[in-house]
């Protein structure tokens, strides 16, 4: 005898609009309230929100949990640039957000960088 499975039907989930990325981006921000090293400030939900067109719930929130180990991988001392001395590590930091600071924001940096990882295999 066959009998239906979870398997036997597809159902379509549209992306979320950028309304409802910005809320899901929220979502993140007040899981994120308590930790003093991430700096996460409203302006940032709208951003990460504009440039995530395309993505699932599910990829935005690998984009999130990505650049967060990527932080965490870093440790103390993620949020700080070097501004003096040269070496091959150090920052260089393009800004094109319009003079509202995003740029100096670690989470802003790690995520664009994921973000981009990812849209590569959409």
């Amino acid at each position: 005898q066959k009998r239906p499975s979870r398997f036997d039907r597809k159902y379509l989930f549209p992306d979320p609009n950028v309304d409802q990325r910005e809320a899901y981006c929220r979502f993140w921000q007040a899981k994120l309230k308590s930790n003093k090293e991430i700096e996460f400030p409203d302006r940032l939900c709208r951003a990460i929100a504009e440039i995530t067109d395309r993505f699932s719930f599910a990829y935005i929130q690998e984009a999130f949990v990505a650049a967060l180990l990527a932080l965490a991988r870093r440790g103390s001392g993620a949020g700080e640039r070097r501004t003096s001395g040269a070496s091959a590590d150090a920052w260089i930091v393009v800004s094109d957000d319009a003079g509202d600071g995003l740029d100096k924001l670690v989470l802003w940096v790690e995520i664009q960088k994921q973000i981009e990882i990812l849209r590569e295999g959409i």
